[in-house]
């Protein structure tokens, strides 16, 4: 059996990288695709104070919208691979590389395949990206998906 371990934030870069899985598991028989969303906490705890700390009552929301997100991404993602291999689908709550190398390890999958970007491409910038994380710290091979036509 061919694993592969998805990594999805919902964005355009992420389901291209879904159709790209989709066209090498139609060609591999017995092939088991894993959707892994991450919700980063830091993103919740940030976004639920003010600079000065305070909290924000409306920020209580967020932990709801983020598990909709959440949701939605991982069935626009399934959508794309259900028809080659069988689909599960899981919600971490961490930093987003460390997650997905740590279910990369513990799944025992062959291979991880991601977007090149995601939603947080300007963070990445700063802080280095989620899929440079996951490059240099798994211990499979990381496939990265370009979107078509990008000639970087």
């Amino acid at each position: 059996m061919f694993r592969v371990l998805v990594a999805t934030d919902g964005s355009s870069f992420a389901l291209h990288a879904t159709e790209f899985v989709a066209k090498l598991c139609s060609q591999i028989k017995d092939s088991e695709v894993t959707i892994i969303y991450v919700i980063d906490p830091g993103v919740v705890s940030a976004a639920a104070m003010t600079p000065t700390g305070v909290p924000i009552p409306s920020a209580l929301m967020l932990p709801q919208e983020l598990e909709k997100a959440a949701a939605q991404a991982l069935e626009a993602t399934k959508q794309k691979v259900a028809s080659c291999a069988k689909v599960t689908t899981r919600v971490e709550r961490g930093k987003p590389a460390d997650m997905i190398v740590k279910a990369a390890h513990e799944g025992k999958f062959d291979m991880i395949a991601m977007g090149s970007s995601g939603m947080g491409h300007i963070s990445g910038l700063l802080l280095g990206s989620v899929s440079d994380r996951v490059m240099h710290h798994a211990k499979v091979p990381v496939l990265i998906v370009r979107p078509a036509g990008d000639g970087k």
